[in-house]
């Protein structure tokens, strides 16, 4: 194999690396029932990034839950410092179960300060709900 060849498919083999390090989520989240245990599927979540310069607050994504609980695809890529609020908006969840949400909108403020990805899990109920760090 000539040499220019050769550092072609390495050149192709590194960018398709950083590419795929790029698509990693930064931010995950996990969405849960506290009543049953199980996995909340359809709930929107609302991502605001908060500018320090402004004093506001700018939609950046939003996101509905896959079927085992999941948003994965907050944040692609590890270079996303900064505060954001993520807006958990569970009153349609609890209205399908003819039930009334104390809180209808969750809001979730947190800090990535770093680049390692930040993942949250979120357990809900009708009158409470309460958020955690895990494992990525």
């Amino acid at each position: 194999m000539r040499p220019e060849a050769l550092l072609l498919i390495c050149f192709f083999l590194v960018a398709a690396q950083l590419q795929a390090r790029e698509a990693d989520p930064q931010l995950s989240l996990s969405l849960t029932d506290a009543d049953s245990g199980e996995a909340i599927e359809g709930m929107q979540v609302v991502l605001f990034h908060f500018s320090e310069t402004r004093s506001t607050w700018r939609l950046v994504d939003s996101q509905v839950s896959n079927q085992q609980g999941k948003i994965e695809g907050f944040l692609a890529g590890d270079d996303h410092q900064g505060v954001y609020r993520l807006v958990l908006r569970n009153q349609k969840f609890f209205q399908q179960r003819n039930q009334k949400a104390r809180y209808p909108l969750i809001p979730v403020v947190i800090s990535i300060d770093s680049s390692e990805p930040v993942s949250l899990s979120v357990s809900i109920s009708e009158t409470t709900y309460s958020v955690s760090q895990t494992e990525p």
